[in-house]
């Protein structure tokens, strides 16, 4: 699924739109066909009320998957850009140190940033980067080479390795969410379940005329389906339409870190 989102994230939005309309469609016939003979008035005024209720419902679980996800989604970003600033601050800070230490740490968070930036499809992909472990223990083995001599040089280290950590777990966390996605399978279910609810009513609510049935059921499944897609693009921020990206290294690049 994250490959799918990542390489062809428009071709994955065709099929879940497309496919869910095509399904609702498909269930439409089958419930016209098995209920050719039944009359329209008094089935229709029992789904009315049936209808108005699962609708509600697949509205309410859409809204709290949505606001669940966006918050998800912006938690990611955040701390990534913060991730960025964290470690950028080792090597701005460095001047306390001064001397052939501080060119060694600029080196060492400049190898750093520009190892993920270009290791991030890997990581988007959720795929552990031996080449991003490695220039994290060069940088740590920088810091574990200074020998501080003031109370600001050992708050320095002391700071630095806190940054260096919070990174590894900030990417251990990005892992995480590109494998695993932000949202839990029971949520998935109670989503789908719902959408397919939806569904089912809107073809059990007969109209006379089938070709507008046909059209109205058509529409509502691209709704549906849309709203799927949107929902399935959010539970994987690190691949899809919306995903995040690394511009926080980016920034302090060409910022700070310039050669």
């Amino acid at each position: 699924m994250v490959v799918l989102l990542q390489g062809h994230a428009w071709v994955a939005g065709v099929v879940v739109v497309l496919g869910t309309s095509a399904a609702g469609l498909g269930l439409l016939f089958l419930v016209r066909r098995a209920s050719a003979r039944k009359p329209y008035e008094p089935h229709n005024a029992v789904l009315a009320g049936c209808l108005g209720f699962v609708g509600t419902i697949y509205a309410i679980t859409s809204v709290f998957t949505m606001f669940h996800e966006l918050g998800g989604y912006d938690r990611l970003r955040q701390d990534l850009r913060k991730e960025a600033f964290v470690v950028a601050s080792i090597a701005m800070d460095s001047s306390v140190m001064g001397g052939a230490a501080q060119r060694g740490i600029e080196e060492a968070v400049r190898s750093y940033n520009e190892t993920v930036l270009a290791e991030w499809p890997r990581t988007a992909r959720g795929e552990f980067s031996t080449r991003v472990e490695t220039a994290r223990k060069q940088l740590m083995g920088e810091l574990a080479e200074l020998r501080p001599r003031t109370e600001a040089q050992r708050t320095y280290v002391s700071e630095s390795l806190k940054a260096v950590q919070e990174a590894t777990a900030g990417q251990e966390y990005q892992l995480f969410v590109a494998r695993s996605g932000l949202l839990e399978a029971v949520v998935w279910c109670a989503l789908l379940v719902s959408a397919a609810a939806a569904l089912l009513f809107c073809c059990l609510f007969r109209l006379r005329e089938w070709r507008l049935q046909a059209l109205l059921v058509a529409v509502i499944g691209l709704v549906v389906g849309s709203n799927l897609f949107l929902v399935l693009d959010l539970s994987y921020p690190m691949a899809g339409l919306l995903s995040v990206s690394p511009d926080g290294y980016a920034e302090v690049m060409h910022l700070f870190l310039r050669r």
